[in-house]
């Protein structure tokens, strides 16, 4: 399946083709609206949604746009950290196992990796699996630009990158077989806006699986939440994800919730 086949104008939800022309600077490709003519380009790999948009953005989500983070972001210093892994109960290496296990439980041959920073969940879902077309979008734009790299370093033909928003994702309804969103729904302003675009973009019996910054219950909790807040990071507590996917029109399920981390998933109804 193209790409083609799974976008849409975020403008006008019109069809966007391939347009033939001669490229500018850093441009692979560009698509081109049907229905009102916008033009969306291709550069370095990302195909760009939001060209010069930043929008609102938390302290963390701007730290996300900071190159020396872009950099070190998978390894021992940020999301491999050994305070990341105490903190969250879990190893990166098995997070990412539990999210392909739970992609894999069912038909996967289109997946989103939402808000998927450099790619490490984006290119685990896409090795080795030549039959599925897999695409990660975020809104970091050198999140993005590192992401392409790497993937274009492992060869993996079956990964395309956007720069997009989670809360108007540019998908035709239905399009999706799964999606993954680990490490940012407790980031996203209107998380109850993006579960719905995420369930209108899943086909049905569709999954989704998240991972996000959990509340503990008590004392504990009150000031991880209060010192979130500060930074612009939402935790959740566990009847509180299942409440909004339940909302959402999914059926919810916790794997894991320990320290300060939570993976639940959810099938669409």
């Amino acid at each position: 399946m193209a790409i083609e086949d799974w976008i849409r104008c975020p403008d006008c939800g019109g069809e966007l083709r391939t347009a033939p022309r001669e490229p500018r600077t850093g441009e692979t490709r560009h698509f081109t609206c049907s229905g009102c003519d916008r033009e969306i380009p291709e550069v370095d790999g990302v195909i760009d949604f939001l060209p010069g948009v930043s929008g609102p953005r938390g302290p963390l989500q701007r730290l996300m746009e900071w190159e020396p983070l872009v950099r070190i972001y998978e390894g021992k210093a940020w999301r491999s950290s050994p305070f990341f892994a105490w903190t969250a109960q879990i190893r990166l290496e098995e997070e990412i196992s539990l999210v392909a296990h739970i992609v894999d439980a069912g038909p996967a041959r289109t997946v989103l990796d939402l808000a998927c920073g450099p790619g490490l969940f984006a290119r685990r879902l896409a090795l080795g699996e030549s039959d599925r077309e897999v695409v990660g979008l975020d809104v970091a734009w050198p999140m993005l630009l590192r992401a392409s790299a790497l993937a274009r370093e492992q060869r993996l033909e079956n990964l395309t990158y956007l720069h997009g928003d989670a809360h108007a994702l540019p998908f035709r309804e239905a399009s999706l077989d799964a999606a993954n969103c680990c490490g940012a729904l407790h980031l996203f302003p209107d998380v109850r806006r993006v579960l719905g675009e995420l369930h209108r973009v899943l086909r049905a019996r569709g999954r989704i699986s998240l991972g996000v910054f959990r509340r503990p219950a008590g004392l504990a909790g009150r000031l991880a939440a209060d010192l979130g807040g500060l930074l612009g990071v939402h935790l959740f507590a566990e009847d509180e994800l299942r409440a909004l996917l339940v909302e959402a029109g999914f059926e919810p399920t916790v794997y894991r919730a320990q320290g300060l981390w939570m993976i639940a998933g959810g099938v669409r109804g």
